[in-house]
């Protein structure tokens, strides 16, 4: 039937898995320019303070800022995993009820349809049981008639 995956259709027509991958590869590689830049930024700052005050403390600074920016990416990626374990969670949700809906829907529609296709027997069936009950009435008062003159005439003869 045409229009019986249209409930479900629209529960997850919000998710584009083309999207969705381009958004991560995007967060990853936001992540990765970060940590270039803090590295890169590191090395720099770390240089010239090496240069300038040429210590120990120069090349711990470096190493700080090459730490710090090597960071970002587990980070990064804990998080867009986080995001996409809720969407993912919703998009589930969305989806069970709406196939609940439907399922709902379509049980309702094909009760209705057995309710119509055993109305004529359910008639049938009605009338039958009207007529013998009738019949089984009329049975009871003729014997009851008939004893009555099988009784009536025993006593006469």
């Amino acid at each position: 039937r045409r229009g019986s995956g249209a409930g479900a259709a629209g529960g997850v027509a919000g998710w584009d898995e083309g999207r969705g991958a381009r958004r991560l590869t995007d967060g990853l590689d936001r992540a990765r320019v970060s940590t270039a830049a803090v590295g890169g930024a590191a090395l720099g700052i770390g240089t010239l303070l090496a240069v300038s005050v040429m210590d120990v403390t120069g090349l711990l600074g470096v190493t700080t800022l090459a730490a710090t920016g090597l960071a970002i990416v587990p980070y990064r990626r804990s998080q867009m995993k986080a995001t996409l374990n809720q969407r993912t969670t919703q998009l589930r949700t969305r989806l069970k009820e709406t196939l609940a809906r439907h399922f709902e829907h379509e049980l309702g529609q094909s009760l209705a349809k057995v309710d119509t296709a055993i109305e004529p027997y359910l008639r049938f069936v009605k009338a039958e049981r009207d007529r013998l009950e009738r019949v089984d009435q009329q049975f009871r008062q003729t014997s009851a008639e008939l004893r009555a003159l099988s009784d009536s005439l025993r006593s006469t003869f």
